[in-house]
């Protein structure tokens, strides 16, 4: 029964844990905005609830669906033609996936606070300054008041920041420091320049024949199609903005080994251009202040008949304060790179990315353009419709001329869904895992049996990851670490996720507390899978599967898949070589069975492996031989 003077604390990780302990003896109703003031709260034994739980799956799916209609959010503005850049709208360079992010949640975050307030109906609310833009926007400021924040200078760092995480293992335990973007691609920049020019590697402005162009490609994992592109008989060329194409002497020598020329966006601004770019520069910007202070962008962001506007005003000022000059440099860079060289073919691995997004648009479909399938998710028939409401393709749709997709499996997920027309799927396998269907390297059978455990991380692309998904991955993974200590046969090693995410940073922290097993996160798994006997990969949410039980099938691995996501109950299929669960006693059964008799069970799952495996990947081996065909073949 809510009283008439109820009291509301919104708390969040800005307050100090010294300001948190005042309220252990308090009346007042709390609420842990996130998961570290979850976690000090029950610490302090501070009864607490979560801001989390006052919003359902149904309205997390009815607030995706509407962020995912907002994607071009830009073409509905009347001021549109104010924003081109040779006919590209420059207000589209905001990746999708960053934008979607970002407002995904600020919405849940919201409607969240908004269902709390309307349930309690406070006459008093204590806030943070990071909570108040949102709760202004519910009550009046008569009944808000401050939270002490002091020494609490918290920056956020997450993908839709203007930093960089720069990652690397020491003594086998991963750390993390940032670096803003600009900075860093000032070192990087720095860098490449001595090393292609003693290397010979940059590509001129003059060069005229056909080229092969290669959008941030990772030169590691794709080395053996990168070698293999030679036999285009076109010139292949790297434009990597983002990522290093250099990353050491190998990747150095195979470069070399290929002919491969690196392109230098910088090379294409000269003079002429540097000029257009002052003048437009000075022009967007005015353009771009008036549109955030108009009445247009407070109605493009609305819901439910409230502006949202508010909200996520500050980060978009701050984002394209911080990058226009990135923006309509690259446009131009891209249109003269396209006016000068005689592209004939472009391969991404992704379109949201900037440089990628530039690229695309430019070119307007006038060279062949190809993006390749780069994750594996479509195993399991059974899931393909919730997982196809969260596809790049079904999201943002496709712009590339053709899709190259893995396999059968793929062909008919993408086929049933009839957003992209069959004739741009073509199968084409996999490139970067043709050299594992050629390795032959062996490992000596050990007494111990080694038990690789990756982690993929909570994301926010679906909206459904919230707190009480983070305590039941914690419980899970401490689970776990119980059942393996009880195999005295057995040796741990976690691999996290390698991509920038705040939930790493969680899962690192749990780790380190619970667990003296070594943390890998920067490196290579497949470093890792070879020497492994078993590996279990913990998967939050079933949409997004990680690739690593793929790369295990592939090297004759046991997968297991301990999935978390409510939604897989019952929809498992007995057909497929991965170990399919959600309970921890099954986890629990399984392991007993791999360690009683490892021969046993590895060959039950072999044998699915070997008749299985050709639905996932075709031309296994082969795939760079296959792509260079598609490419000669191209007109």
């Amino acid at each position: 029964m809510v009283t008439p003077l109820t009291t509301l604390v919104f708390l969040d990780s800005t307050v100090s844990t010294s300001e948190l302990e005042n309220f252990q003896n308090e009346k007042k109703i709390i609420i842990s905005v996130d998961y570290l003031t979850h976690k000090k709260l029950e610490k302090l034994k501070i009864k607490n609830l979560i801001l989390d739980d006052f919003l359902n799956k149904e309205d997390r799916n009815h607030i995706y669906d509407f962020v995912v209609s907002k994607n071009n959010w830009y073409e509905n503005l009347r001021s549109n033609k104010e924003f081109l850049i040779n006919d590209i709208n420059i207000l589209s360079l905001f990746g999708k996936l960053e934008f979607h992010e970002l407002v995904l949640k600020n919405l849940i975050k919201f409607f969240s606070i908004k269902n709390l307030i309307e349930e309690f109906k406070p006459t008093k609310i204590f806030v943070t300054k990071k909570t108040y833009s949102f709760i202004k926007l519910i009550v009046k400021d008569e009944i808000i008041q401050f939270l002490d924040e002091s020494g609490n200078n918290i920056r956020e760092k997450s993908f839709n920041t203007n930093f960089i995480e720069i990652r690397f293992n020491f003594l086998s335990k991963p750390f993390t420091f940032y670096l803003s973007k600009k900075k860093y691609s000032k070192i990087k920049g720095f860098i490449e320049n001595i090393i292609c020019k003693v290397n010979r590697l940059w590509l001129s402005t003059n060069y005229d024949d056909d080229i092969v162009l290669l959008l941030e490609f990772n030169t590691k994992s794709y080395k053996k199609l990168i070698l293999e592109l030679r036999n285009s008989k076109k010139q292949v060329v790297l434009l990597n903005r983002r990522r290093p194409a250099i990353f050491d002497k190998n990747s150095l020598k195979s470069l070399k080994k290929a002919n491969v020329k690196i392109l230098n966006p910088e090379h294409f601004f000269n003079n002429k251009t540097e000029q257009e770019f002052s003048l437009e520069y000075m022009r967007l910007e005015q353009e771009i202040k008036k549109l955030w202070q108009s009445e247009e962008i407070y109605k493009i962001f609305s819901k439910d008949e409230f502006s949202f506007w508010p909200l996520i005003r500050e980060q978009f000022e701050m984002i394209f304060s911080y990058r226009l000059d990135d923006y309509l440099k690259l446009l131009l860079e891209a249109r003269n790179i396209f006016e000068k060289l005689n592209i004939s073919t472009i391969l991404c691995l992704s379109e949201s990315g900037e440089t990628e997004n530039a690229i695309l648009q430019t070119n307007r479909n006038k060279s062949n353009s190809m993006l390749l399938q780069h994750s594996f998710k479509r195993y399991n028939e059974n899931i393909d419709k919730h997982q196809w409401q969260y596809e790049d393709q079904n999201i943002f749709g496709l712009k590339c001329k053709k899709f190259l997709i893995w396999g059968e499996s793929d062909f008919n997920c993408f086929s049933k869904n009839q957003l992209i027309e069959q004739e741009k799927l073509i199968i084409s396998g996999s490139p970067r895992h043709d050299e594992l269907f050629h390795s032959d390297e062996t490992f000596e059978t050990k007494e111990k049996k080694n038990i690789l455990i990756t982690m993929s991380p909570i994301v926010i692309r679906s909206g459904q990851g919230d707190l009480d998904l983070i305590l039941k991955y914690n419980s899970m993974i401490g689970k776990l670490i119980s059942i393996l200590k009880k195999f005295k046969n057995s040796e741990i090693k976690f691999k996290l996720h390698p991509g920038e995410n705040p939930h790493n940073l969680i899962l690192l922290d749990f780790l380190k507390e619970n667990s003296e097993s070594p943390i890998f996160q920067t490196k290579n798994i497949m470093e890792l899978i070879p020497s492994s006997d078993l590996i279990i990969n913990i998967t939050p949410e079933i949409y997004d599967s990680s690739t690593v039980m793929l790369e295990g099938l592939i090297l004759n691995k046991p997968v297991i898949q301990l999935i978390l996501d409510e939604y897989f109950n019952g929809k498992k299929l007995d057909d497929i070589p991965i170990n399919q669960i959600s309970r921890i006693e099954d986890l629990e059964n399984l392991l007993e069975q791999f360690f009683n008799n490892s021969k046993n069970f590895n060959s039950i799952l072999l044998q699915k492996n070997q008749k299985i495996i050709g639905k996932y990947l075709s031309y296994r081996g082969n795939s760079s031989k296959k792509i260079c065909q598609i490419i000669n073949n191209e007109k």
